[in-house]
């Protein structure tokens, strides 16, 4: 069943080593990251998620973050990176205005 497939939990879930939370992102399509809260400077949360994301997705998948982008940086040197597919401005209840960010991961 495809409700099976699905996974509804924090983002700390994902920076357990192995796991089912790693195993999911390992066949995920698409991947939503609200992210409006985390802190932009003097943290490396982004940079943490962004390298596990890097690690575990299969090509192709796509990644919605809400607010920041993803650090194609924080990936190792070996051609994997997040290309951005486009971004959009929009109301947020939460914060009164968001951008969202479309970004697919690619493995050379």
């Amino acid at each position: 069943d495809w409700v099976d497939r699905v996974h509804f939990g924090p983002c700390g879930d994902y920076s357990v080593a192995g796991g089912k939370a790693q195993q999911i992102l390992g066949w995920a399509d698409v991947v939503f990251i609200f992210a409006t809260t985390w802190p932009t400077a003097g943290t490396n949360v982004l940079n943490t998620v962004s390298a596990v994301l890097g690690e575990r997705l299969k090509n192709g998948a796509v990644v919605i973050t809400i607010d920041k982008h993803l650090a194609t940086e924080a990936l190792a040197e070996d051609g994997r990176h997040f290309e951005s597919l486009c971004q959009f401005d929009g109301e947020n209840t939460c914060t009164g205005g968001s951008t969202v960010f479309l970004q697919r991961f690619c493995r050379k």
